[in-house]
C-alpha cells in the first residue's frame, strides 16, 4: 500500500507500507523526520502527526490511552500519535501531514 506524507516544506513523499506496521515504523524505515522518544509506547507524544481529513475515516479511532496523551499535550483535532496508528489494507492512499 502507499502512504503519502506531506512534509513541513509542503512537498509530498510517497512510500510503500505493509499492513500491520505502525505509522512510526513506516516513518522510521523511510527516513522521514519524525522522532519517537518513547520507542512507540505512546506516552511522550513526540511522534504527533495529523491525519488528513479525507483519510481520517479509514484510520482506527484512538484508544483511551492515546486520547489521554493527546489531551495532556493539547493536540489539535485530527492529530494522532504515529506509534499508535496501525495500518490496515483500508489505509492504502493514507495522507499524513507532518507537524
Amino acid at each position: 500500500m502507499q502512504v503519502f506524507f506531506i512534509l513541513n516544506d509542503g512537498q509530498e513523499k510517497i512510500v510503500e507500507a505493509q499492513a500491520g506496521a505502525t505509522l512510526l515504523d513506516v516513518i522510521s524505515e523511510n527516513g522521514i523526520p519524525v522522532i519517537g522518544v518513547c520507542s512507540g509506547s505512546g506516552v511522550c507524544a513526540s511522534c504527533q502527526v495529523k491525519i488528513a481529513p479525507e483519510s481520517a475515516p479509514s484510520v482506527q479511532p484512538p484508544s483511551n490511552q492515546e486520547l489521554d496523551v493527546l489531551e495532556m499535550f493539547q493536540a489539535d483535532d485530527g492529530v494522532r500519535l504515529a506509534c499508535q496508528v496501525t495500518l490496515t489494507e483500508q489505509n492504502d492512499g493514507l495522507r499524513v501531514i507532518l507537524l
